[in-house]
C-alpha cells in the first residue's frame, strides 16, 4: 500500500476511534513502530489535531473529528466494485428501493478520468450475460435489514407443490 493511501486510511481510522496507540496502528495497518511514528508525524503535518497522552494507558487522541477528503478508489477496488455491480443487474428489483442505473451513474461520476476509461475498455472486452430472474426476491430486503440491525429472524419453509 502506498504511503499516501495508508495515511488517508489511517486518518479515517483515527477519526472513528478517537483514542489510539502505536499498537492499534501497527495491528490495523501491519506496519512497524517506526513507520507508525513517521505516519503520526505525517498526520500532524497535514493538520490532524492529534495530541499525545502520557500515562500508563497513554496513547494518542484526536481533539475533534476532522472533515475527511472524499474516498478515492484504487484500480483494484474500482474493478471489484464494477464487477459486483454487474452481478446486481441480474436482479429484477434491488433491495432498499434503489435502481442499478442510479448506483452505476454515481459510481462512474466519482471515478478519475483514467479509471472511467478503464471501465469503458472493460465494457468493450467483457460482456455479461444475465439470466432473467424467475421470481422477485421479495424477502431479500427483509433479510438484509435484519442482518444490518443484528436481528434474529425465524424462517419457516413451506413445501411448494
Amino acid at each position: 500500500m502506498k504511503k499516501s493511501e495508508r495515511i488517508n486510511q489511517m486518518l479515517r481510522f483515527i477519526n472513528q476511534k478517537k483514542h489510539f496507540t502505536f499498537r492499534d496502528l501497527m495491528r490495523e495497518f501491519q506496519i512497524s513502530k517506526r513507520t507508525a511514528l513517521r505516519d503520526i508525524t505525517a498526520l500532524e503535518e497535514i493538520g490532524a489535531p492529534i495530541y499525545a497522552e502520557y500515562s500508563r494507558d497513554g496513547g494518542y487522541r484526536l481533539l475533534n473529528q476532522m472533515q475527511l477528503p472524499p474516498i478515492s478508489f484504487s484500480s483494484q477496488e474500482v474493478y471489484a466494485l464494477y464487477f459486483a455491480m454487474q452481478a446486481l443487474q441480474s436482479f429484477s428489483n434491488l433491495p432498499f428501493q434503489v435502481s442499478f442505473h442510479s448506483i452505476h451513474k454515481k459510481f462512474l461520476n466519482e471515478l478519475s478520468e483514467s479509471q472511467r476509461q478503464d471501465i469503458v475498455r472493460i465494457q468493450k472486452r467483457v460482456s455479461f450475460r444475465h439470466t432473467d430472474q424467475i421470481k422477485d426476491s421479495e424477502h431479500l430486503e427483509i433479510l438484509l435489514k435484519a442482518a444490518i440491525n443484528n436481528k434474529v429472524l425465524k424462517i419457516n419453509y413451506q413445501k411448494v407443490t
